[in-house]
């Protein structure tokens, strides 16, 4: 679903006929869908190094990590675009504690 997503996301951010405002419409529901579908993954990869091990190799663990992280920043962004700011600075303070191994 993932890649799915990425792919419709960038058929949005390079149409240069949508303003920011309607990009940023266009992208939202796709990145939290990508949250929701991350978090599981990512909530228990980012707490509990011990419930690492079997599930996922290093890679994966830190692609999926980085995902997050990235996909956390791009919220953030969208939300101070609207200039909600506090969703804006919360969003990025997930997206900074993110760390991968």
């Amino acid at each position: 679903m993932i890649p799915i997503y990425g792919k419709l996301m960038k058929v949005y951010s390079t149409d240069e006929s949508l303003s920011m405002i309607d990009r940023d419409n266009f992208q939202f529901p796709y990145y939290q869908s990508m949250l929701d579908l991350l978090r599981p993954w990512s909530a228990k990869l980012e707490t509990n190094s011990t419930s690492r091990d079997g599930c996922l190799d290093k890679d994966q663990i830190n692609r999926t990590i980085l995902l997050s992280s990235h996909t956390k920043q791009k919220v953030a962004l969208i939300y101070l675009n609207r200039n909600e700011f506090n969703m804006a600075v919360s969003y990025s303070q997930q997206a900074l504690s993110c760390k991968t191994i």
